[in-house]
């Protein structure tokens, strides 16, 4: 039997979410963490980047910590960095 790839349904393990201390960084990095879509379900991993300057919306510390362990359905964490920094990318 011949198997099919769904070309429709990606599939992610890990994602990088940059901005994800701004407005809009936050509610995507959060949906990605705590959404249940059936197209989410390979997700394994969602990284937040952010460089957390002047217009950073909350602390690097309360990013991760407010989404509540109830509600995380997968793998979190968060890295203050500069998505134009190799060493902050590759780290």
């Amino acid at each position: 039997m011949e198997q099919t790839t769904n070309h429709l349904t990606p599939e992610f393990r890990n994602v990088l979410v940059t901005g994800a201390a701004g407005f809009i960084g936050y509610h995507v990095f959060e949906y990605l963490v705590c959404g249940d879509a059936p197209w989410m379900s390979s997700i394994r991993r969602v990284v937040g980047m952010d460089r957390l300057d002047y217009s950073s919306s909350a602390p690097s510390e309360l990013i991760t910590a407010s989404l509540g362990q109830d509600r995380k359905k997968r793998e979190c964490i968060f890295i203050k960095g500069d998505i134009t920094s190799p060493a902050s990318v590759l780290n």
